[in-house]
């Protein structure tokens, strides 16, 4: 299984609307990407095919990297594997800690018309919520602030080193 760090929104956009989109996150047991794509990753046979679908969007409105963490986040998240969501929320420095319990999905249902959940998500079973960032190592802390907004964590025994943390923070509290 791997560990991802995914974040709710990207920390350039308005303070407020991150707040809200981690909220939904918590609150419905989602994890969601928005990027103004309105497709499923589905209707795609590879990341070539996507890519090359993206480049004729008379919209152009993408970021050049959108299309491929798209891409991972539909194929290469699986289900059982870790996920960090770094809570920006009244700046709490805290961080949710999930495992992904569905395989990606895409429905323009999910959401408000009040902020930008994105269409495409995954259920998430969050084992906690607030785990305080001080509680992680360095090395594992740095993680979370690199970008993009889907990462993967490539520390070794990344895995267990999460559920302990996980385990030592629902002790404590």
């Amino acid at each position: 299984m791997t560990v991802w760090v995914i974040r709710a929104g990207s920390p350039s956009r308005n303070a407020e609307i991150i707040d809200e989109l981690e909220g939904y996150a918590l609150d419905e047991g989602i994890l969601s990407i928005n990027y103004s794509f309105t497709r499923s990753v589905r209707d795609f046979n590879d990341i070539t095919e996507l890519h090359e679908y993206v480049l004729e969007d008379p919209r152009r409105i993408w970021r050049p990297r959108s299309y491929a963490l798209l891409w991972r986040f539909a194929n290469e998240v699986q289900c059982g594997d870790i996920v960090l969501l770094p809570i920006h929320a009244y700046r709490s420095g805290n961080v949710a800690v999930g495992r992904v319990v569905s395989d990606y999905d895409f429905s323009t249902d999910i959401g408000s018309d009040d902020y930008s959940v994105g269409p495409h998500f995954r259920n998430v079973d969050w084992l906690a919520l607030d785990v305080p960032r001080e509680n992680f190592d360095q090395e594992m802390a740095r993680r979370l602030d690199l970008p993009p907004t889907v990462n993967r964590v490539t520390l070794e025994d990344a895995e267990n080193r999460i559920q302990r943390i996980v385990d030592e923070h629902l002790e404590q509290n």
